[in-house]
């Protein structure tokens, strides 16, 4: 499975579990966030939060000028959290996941795609 579809499928499980759950949608109306997810070996996906929702995931930049946040590593971990052999902390204290911009609060909101 190549990185698209796996955060394919991460964002089609996120959508579904807001739509399930009001407080979490209500948790995130008010985020507004462009984010690119660059696995360092294979491509670069964006993807945007808005309106508690991810939408706009795709392959390559976009028309984002400037991501809100930006997360890099390499195929190897993004398999390994997919599953579930490297955890997502443990992978960034390691440095094999790299927060190159954003706040943590801003990654740990984007972190509940993952969950």
């Amino acid at each position: 499975m190549g990185a698209q579809e796996i955060f394919q499928g991460y964002v089609d499980k996120f959508n579904a579990k807001v739509d399930a759950d009001p407080s979490l949608k209500d948790e995130l109306a008010s985020y507004d966030l462009k984010v690119y997810m660059v696995i360092t070996d294979e491509n670069t996906y964006r993807m945007h939060l808005k309106d508690s929702a991810i939408g706009d995931f795709g392959m390559g930049p976009g028309d984002y000028s400037e991501p809100d946040i930006q997360i890099s590593m390499d195929m190897a971990t993004l398999e390994g959290i997919n599953n579930g052999s490297v955890n997502p902390m443990m992978a960034y204290m390691n440095k094999k996941l790299v927060l190159e911009k954003g706040s943590l609060g801003d990654v740990m909101v984007i972190g509940k795609l993952f969950q």
